[in-house]
């Protein structure tokens, strides 16, 4: 299990298998038909809820778009991705309204939603230590001044809106206090503007943007599971911390 999106009554659950979802009228799991993909059984690696109402579907063939009444894929952004390659990974829709991609292998694009045209490419350059930490990224979030945080499985790098400018916070060189790896599975902004950091066999830090300090919450030695690999984090209205891991739901 890659991702679960909640809409309306059903949950959305993207898989290496395929793409799924649950009929919360009925608990009954049911498949979803990719024969628009290339492939009859693709890769689903994210799933994201678009202000109009469509879901848009990571694939290891590209971005898809799903319409939830009809359940129908369409292709979205071949023109911009397809010299990047055919896969994407993470997905992330920001407050001014442009699309972060993933790319599998070719770095990230950003994307005018408006005009559907790319903005910019960020890629990774090993010589270059404020560059992205790697090829592709895993989880993107915003904090409360409109920054966009991304995160990899080599580094974590903060992309500074007001100076259009990437810098690196942690990678395998180097990381701030309270980060105990630099693989950063996912990253979350809860409604307190508290930026959430899910790793790989760290745990789960904080970082509280008043404090400019990061905390870790959850070591990886209180997660009860036996593989730590972090891949979701959510935040209850009363104030619980839900982490999903590879083998479930802590």
């Amino acid at each position: 299990m890659k991702k679960l999106l909640v809409h309306e009554q059903r949950v959305y659950i993207g898989t290496l298998q395929g793409l799924f979802y649950l009929d919360m009228k009925d608990n009954r799991v049911r498949s979803i038909s990719t024969a628009g993909l290339q492939s009859g059984r693709s890769m689903i690696y994210d799933l994201l809820l678009m202000p109009e109402g469509n879901i848009l579907v990571s694939t290891s063939w590209g971005v898809f778009s799903l319409d939830p009444e009809t359940l129908q894929l369409k292709q979205k952004y071949l023109h911009i991705t397809a010299p990047y390659g055919s896969g994407t990974n993470a997905l992330f829709h920001d407050s001014r309204h442009r699309l972060w991609v993933s790319t599998d292998k070719h770095g990230v694009l950003l994307i005018d939603e408006h005009n559907k045209r790319l903005v910019r490419h960020f890629e990774h350059d090993e010589d270059d230590p404020d560059s992205l930490r790697f090829w592709n990224a895993l989880s993107f979030t915003e904090d409360v001044w409109g920054n966009v945080w991304i995160g990899s499985n080599n580094g974590l790098n903060l992309y500074l809106d007001a100076d259009d400018k990437i810098i690196t916070l942690a990678d395998f060189r180097k990381r701030p206090s309270g980060v105990h790896d630099h693989s950063i599975q996912i990253l979350y902004s809860d409604s307190n503007q508290n930026i959430w950091i899910g790793t790989s066999v760290g745990g789960v830090s904080r970082l509280s943007p008043y404090l400019a300090r990061f905390s870790k919450i959850i070591p990886a030695n209180d997660l009860q599971t036996p593989d730590k690999r972090l891949l979701g984090i959510v935040k209850t209205p009363e104030g619980g911390l839900y982490v999903g891991t590879s083998v479930g739901l802590v």
